[in-house]
């Protein structure tokens, strides 16, 4: 606050004065000297801060929000599989559609070649691809196999007697006993 000769003026302000401006080493911005402290921790838009999803990213403030939203692999990604609705990290997502979620499309185990959700595969291949046999009832999928064991391996199948008797509805396991006994 004292008065100083003019041909110190210059130097005073540039070096020496408590209250002079100075540029900011992180934005440019000219701040006051005894404001400088305040300016880095709390205003500079440069300032590092971290990721509020916990990354572990230091990035300046101006750009921590799209960060947060489009680049955190932090940050929540609603899964893509239809049905499924899951929110989940972005970097889990990759695990979560190829092992965890419920919609994930699976094949069938039977071998009908069709893609199921996940969690609707054991009730496909119970009830929809596996269908009781018509003449022993024994569950069997996909259906060509059904059809094959119905038509030619099932021994509980009617037959025509190889002795043309005439008799019909013979069940193919009792087809020697018919022969033997009724024709």
């Amino acid at each position: 606050g004292g008065t100083l000769p003019l041909r110190y003026l210059q130097q005073h302000n540039e070096t020496e004065c408590p209250a002079r401006k100075k540029a900011c080493k992180l934005c440019g911005v000219q701040v006051l000297l005894p404001q400088m402290s305040a300016h880095h921790n709390f205003l500079c838009r440069m300032r590092l801060a971290a990721c509020r999803l916990g990354c572990g990213a230091q990035l300046p403030v101006t750009q921590l929000p799209r960060h947060e939203v489009t680049k955190c692999r932090w940050r929540g990604v609603p899964c893509p599989i239809p049905g499924c609705g899951r929110e989940i990290r972005a970097k889990d997502l990759k695990q979560h559609m190829k092992e965890e979620c419920l919609r994930r499309p699976v094949g069938c185990r039977l071998g009908c070649g069709l893609k199921v959700p996940y969690e609707e595969r054991e009730h496909h291949e119970n009830n929809v691809c596996t269908r009781p046999c018509m003449w022993c009832g024994e569950r069997i999928g996909p259906e060509s196999r059904r059809r094959l064991h119905e038509r030619f391996h099932c021994p509980k199948r009617h037959v025509q007697c190889p002795n043309l008797c005439g008799v019909e509805g013979v069940a193919e396991e009792d087809m020697e006993a018919h022969c033997i006994k009724d024709c």
